[in-house]
C-alpha cells in the first residue's frame, strides 16, 4: 500500500507470489503515528488540573515522547480555538514542537467527527491514530469508518466523564469502539 516503508517488505513471500508483499509486527503501531487530542469544548469535563482537557494534554506529550524515544514518526492534531497539524517528524526537534503546542492549546468549538473528517485524506495508509477523547458520542465513531477502510489503525484513550465528576456514561462508545474492533482503553 502507497505509504509503507520498504524496509518492511518482505522479499522472500514477494519472490514467491511474484507481488509485493509487507510485514506488520504484532504489538506494534503501524506506520506513522498521530496524536488526535479532542479539544471540543462540549465534550471537556472538570476544571484546572483535574480537567479531561488537561489529562488529555499530559497523555498526548506522554505519548510524543515515547514515541520520539523510539524512533517514531510522531504528529499532532488538536483543533481548538486554533488548528494545532504538525505531521509525523523524528527527533528533538518535533518533540520540543509538540510540547509548544501541547502547552499552548485551548478549547475550541470542532467536535471530534469533524475533526476525523478534515485530518483522515492526511493519514497515509499504515498510519497509527491515537484518539484522546473524553466525549461520550458515538458520532465520532462513526467517523472512524472510513479512515478504517483505508488502512488507519486507531487507538482510542477514552478518558472516563464519570471519574472526572460529569456524568456522560462510555458504555455505548466502548461497544461501538469493541463492534469495529478498535482498541481501546478507560482512563
Amino acid at each position: 500500500v502507497s505509504g509503507d516503508s520498504r524496509r518492511w517488505i518482505h522479499w522472500r513471500t514477494t519472490a514467491k507470489r511474484n507481488d509485493l508483499y509487507v510485514r506488520m509486527f504484532d504489538g506494534t503501531p503501524a506506520g506513522d503515528w498521530w496524536i488526535l487530542l479532542d479539544m471540543y469544548r462540549h465534550a471537556q469535563i472538570g476544571e484546572g488540573q483535574d480537567a479531561t482537557d488537561e489529562h488529555g494534554v499530559i497523555l498526548a506529550a506522554s505519548l510524543a515522547d515515547r514515541g520520539i524515544r523510539m524512533r517514531r514518526p510522531v504528529g499532532l492534531v488538536a483543533f481548538g480555538q486554533q488548528l494545532v497539524w504538525l505531521p509525523p517528524a523524528e527527533g528533538e526537534g518535533q518533540r520540543w514542537d509538540v510540547l509548544r503546542a501541547l502547552a499552548l492549546v485551548d478549547q475550541g468549538d470542532h467536535p471530534l467527527e469533524e475533526v476525523l473528517l478534515r485530518v483522515g485524506p492526511n493519514l497515509s495508509a499504515s498510519a497509527s491514530l491515537v484518539i484522546i477523547t473524553p466525549s461520550p458520542s458515538t458520532a465520532w465513531v462513526e467517523a472512524l469508518l472510513p479512515l478504517i477502510r483505508r488502512g488507519a489503525v486507531p487507538t482510542v484513550l477514552l478518558l472516563d466523564p464519570a471519574t472526572f465528576g460529569g456524568s456522560g456514561d462510555t458504555r455505548t462508545v466502548r461497544a461501538a469502539l469493541t463492534n469495529l474492533g478498535v482498541s481501546h482503553y478507560a482512563i
